[in-house]
C-alpha cells in the first residue's frame, strides 16, 4: 500500500544521509588525492585503509537503497522498472544498439560478393589493426595521467566519462567474449575456417565499436591536455607574479 507520511519522512531521511556520507566519501577520496605525489605515497597515506572500509561498507546501504527506490517507483507507476532502458544507454556509446551495428554490418558484408574466407581474412586484419588502435588510445591516457591512481579535485573528467568508458570497454570485451564461445574450440584469428556468417557479422560490429571508442578517448584525451596545458599557464603566471613581488620588495628594501 501507499506509504504513511512517517514512512516517506524515513525514506527521505535516509536520501539524506546517504547522500551526506557519499559527499564526505567523495570529499575524503579527493584530500587523499591530493596528499600523494605517486602510488607509492598513496599506499603510505594513512587515511587509505579507513576510507576503503568506509566504501566497502557504504556499498550494501547505497544497493539497499537503489531497491528501496525501484520498489517504490514500481509500486507507484504500477509496472516493473525497465532495466533495458539501462542496457540500451550503456550500448549507445557509438551513437547506435548493439542491434543497429550488427544490421548495418551484415548490410556491408553483403554488398561484398567475395566468397567468405577471402571477406573473413580481411575483416579480421581489420579486426586487429582496430584492436591496435585501442590499446594505444588507451595508453595516450594514460601517459596524460598524473600522480597516483585515484581521484583528484583536478582532473578533468568526470565520474560521467569514466562510466562511458568503462561501458564501452565492458560492451567490446562482451562481445569478443561471446565470440570466441560461439568459434571455441578454434579462436577469432581462425573465423575465416568457419563459414560462419553471423559470427563474421559480430566481428565487424565490434570492430565499429572499437573505432566509436578510440574517437571517445581522443576527446577525452584532448580534454585532458587542455586541462594540463591550463594549469601550467596558470603556475607559470603564478611564478612570474612571485618574481614580480620579489623584486619590488628588492627594490624597496
Amino acid at each position: 500500500g501507499k506509504l504513511s507520511s512517517g514512512e516517506e519522512s524515513q525514506l527521505l531521511e535516509q536520501f539524506r544521509k546517504l547522500q551526506e556520507d557519499f559527499i564526505q566519501l567523495q570529499q575524503q577520496a579527493y584530500q587523499i588525492g591530493e596528499d600523494s605525489a605517486d602510488n607509492a605515497a598513496l599506499a603510505r597515506h594513512p587515511l587509505v585503509d579507513a576510507y576503503v572500509e568506509y566504501l566497502r561498507a557504504f556499498q550494501p546501504r547505497l544497493q539497499a537503497m537503489v531497491s528501496l527506490i525501484e520498489k517504490e517507483y514500481s509500486r507507484l507507476m504500477v509496472k516493473p522498472l525497465d532495466q533495458r532502458k539501462e542496457e540500451l544507454r550503456r550500448e549507445k556509446f557509438c551513437g547506435a544498439s548493439l542491434l543497429t551495428l550488427r544490421a548495418k554490418a551484415k548490410k556491408r558484408l553483403a554488398r561484398d560478393t567475395r566468397n567468405f574466407k577471402t571477406k573473413a581474412m580481411d575483416e579480421l586484419t581489420i579486426f586487429r589493426e582496430r584492436q591496435l588502435e585501442m590499446q594505444d588510445k588507451q595508453r595516450d591516457m594514460l601517459a596524460r595521467m598524473e600522480g597516483p591512481d585515484w581521484p583528484r579535485l583536478d582532473w578533468p573528467l568526470s565520474n560521467a566519462d569514466a562510466r562511458h568508458v568503462g561501458d564501452a570497454e565492458d560492451i567490446i570485451h562482451s562481445g569478443i567474449d561471446s565470440l570466441k564461445a560461439r568459434l571455441a574450440p578454434k579462436d577469432i584469428p581462425y573465423l575465416h575456417e568457419s563459414q560462419d556468417q553471423e559470427a563474421l557479422e559480430a566481428l565487424v560490429a565490434t570492430g565499429d565499436m572499437m573505432v566509436c571508442y578510440s574517437k571517445l578517448m581522443d576527446r577525452y584525451v584532448e580534454k585532458v591536455k587542455k586541462s594540463q596545458k591550463a594549469k601550467k599557464v596558470i603556475a607559470r603566471e603564478e611564478v612570474r607574479s612571485s618574481l614580480k613581488s620579489f623584486g619590488k620588495a628588492t627594490a624597496s628594501a
